[in-house]
């Protein structure tokens, strides 16, 4: 590959004639949504996995009223399929998944390795026209709201089913059974996330080519690289993904005795809606809880952002959200005694009742949250540091950045969730005989099938019996006129032994005497 500049606009001309058909721009929409899916594909949700038991309970709650949503609706045909994984591997798009030619892409990619950097730039105008507009909307979760960390999450629905609290709730290992293909699910979605990994730096990479094309740094080389070893396991993916596609359309309507029986928790979609975001409110109240030291550290830099916006130079936008971010001590401490309140009312935690815990969501009603945008704030933080000379000042707000990133991706806004606070009494109310009569309602259909399998294993043997019993009269009568038969024989066999050779010639004589009287 040679580096230097100089590749002709004919050349570009001739390699668009040799494409025929394909039209470059066509191809390189196709590398983009590629780049773009890859990436959306590979971040992970954050876990933490430090909970108290009541938060921690209720996840598994969560986790197990969404699967039954899940498991109906898919048999149902009520979820739509690439809605749903797109929700749980995390992608914005299935059909613009699908709809790439790796062709294309890879064929691109191997002519890269043969031209030179001035192509790139001509790449670069292309991708930037590409990117005025977002090609994909935003992902919207909405079928699995009980699995926030996707199908990381899915994959622990049966280990959730194995916690002694949850027996003793659910009462019976039925419905474990009708969730069993979930973690099917899981796996292929677990294995099709693999196929779509990059390595950090080639991440960094890419991210660099899609936020700013004419600004790219990185070799020519390594981009045709990494972009070929992606395309391919792209490739790969996109088969699994197919497949998968056909495996979730077959289950439609193949039903079982334990998921039908799911059908007696009325308006699933409701309950698993409310206790998903519910539970999530009161996670990220125990994230912020478990990040506490971490988030007052940001206090003392407070100040050094409003020493700062004084002398600066960016829009009133920018300085307003600023100003907002130097006045967060008050509310950050307002949040945190509140968040403590919420923490020390909660009980019940060894309670096997489900009703119980409903005092860990209304309670949670009344914690100060806080409303801002720290998207927008990270963003003219940002601006800041641009523009701030001092390196010891610079650093200060670089980690104020972090932590202000931490506290984004947490999320502070915990009004949004008092709706959904508020009807967690009913979806537990709901559970709660769910679960109750979940049990029995198995046992009736297999005790009815039992009854029925009795029945037919009854009336199987009584014909038995009776093609039995017709079968020894039969051979009973085929005996009887055996032996009738030989009496016969045996009585005709007794007569022709009884007449003697003298008799026999007398008889005969006459005979022959009368037939001579005749004759004559």
């Amino acid at each position: 590959m040679t580096s230097s500049s100089g590749l002709e606009s004919g050349e570009i001309d001739s390699w668009e004639n040799e494409e025929e058909d394909d039209d470059i721009l066509d191809i390189i929409t196709a590398i983009f949504i590629t780049i773009i899916s890859t990436i959306t594909s590979s971040g992970a949700r954050d876990v933490n996995d430090t909970w108290s038991i009541s938060v921690d309970r209720m996840r598994m709650i969560a986790r197990i009223t969404n699967g039954i949503y899940l498991q109906r609706g898919l048999i149902d045909g009520t979820i739509p399929v690439d809605e749903l994984i797109a929700e749980l591997l995390g992608i914005q798009s299935v059909d613009q998944m699908l709809k790439v030619d790796t062709r294309k892409v890879i064929r691109v990619f191997e002519r890269l390795n043969g031209t030179n950097e001035t192509f790139l730039k001509d790449l670069h105008l292309m991708i930037t026209l590409l990117t005025q507009t977002p090609t994909v909307p935003l992902l919207a979760i909405k079928h699995s709201l009980g699995f926030p960390n996707g199908y990381r999450d899915l994959l622990t629905l049966q280990e959730d089913f194995k916690d002694p609290w949850i027996q003793e709730i659910v009462r019976t290992r039925s419905l474990s059974y009708s969730m069993a293909k979930l973690e099917k699910l899981g796996i292929a979605l677990k294995n099709i996330s693999g196929m779509l990994e990059v390595t950090k730096g080639e991440r960094e990479m890419l991210s660099a080519l899609v936020k700013n094309p004419s600004g790219f740094k990185d070799p020519l080389s390594n981009l045709v690289v990494a972009g070929l070893r992606i395309t391919r396991n792209f490739e790969q993916a996109l088969k699994a993904l197919r497949a998968l596609r056909n495996i979730l359309f077959s289950m439609k309507h193949s039903r079982s005795l334990e998921s039908d029986a799911l059908a007696h928790l009325l308006d699933p979609f409701r309950h698993s809606e409310v206790l998903g975001l519910a539970t999530q409110g009161v996670v990220s109240m125990k994230q912020v809880l478990d990040n506490k030291s971490r988030f007052q550290e940001v206090i003392p830099y407070l100040e050094v952002v409003k020493e700062e916006i004084r002398n600066s130079h960016l829009s009133q936008k920018d300085l307003s959200n600023l100003e907002a971010l130097a006045a967060l001590q008050t509310p950050l401490e307002a949040m945190y005694q509140s968040l403590e309140t919420w923490r020390d009312s909660l009980t019940d935690s060894n309670s096997s009742t489900l009703n119980n815990y409903t005092t860990l969501f209304e309670n949670a009603k009344n914690v100060t949250g806080i409303r801002l945008n720290f998207t927008e704030i990270s963003d003219s933080l940002h601006q800041l540091i641009q523009e701030t000379s001092n390196q010891t000042t610079r650093e200060q707000l670089e980690d104020l950045e972090a932590v202000v990133n931490e506290m984004n991706t947490i999320g502070l806004n915990f009004s949004k969730y008092s709706k959904n606070f508020e009807e967690t009494n009913e979806t537990m109310q709901a559970l709660n005989l769910f679960f109750e009569s979940y049990e029995s309602k198995v046992t009736v259909m297999f005790s009815l099938i039992g009854v029925g399998v009795a029945m037919f294993i009854i009336v199987f043997i009584l014909g038995l019996c009776y093609l039995w019993r017709a079968d020894k009269e039969i051979k009973m009568d085929e005996e009887k006129q055996k032996k009738k038969i030989k009496k016969s024989i045996n009585g005709a066999s007794r007569s022709n032994s009884e007449v003697s050779p003298l008799t026999a010639g007398v008889s005969s004589g006459n005979k022959t005497t009368a037939s001579s009287s005749k004759s004559g």
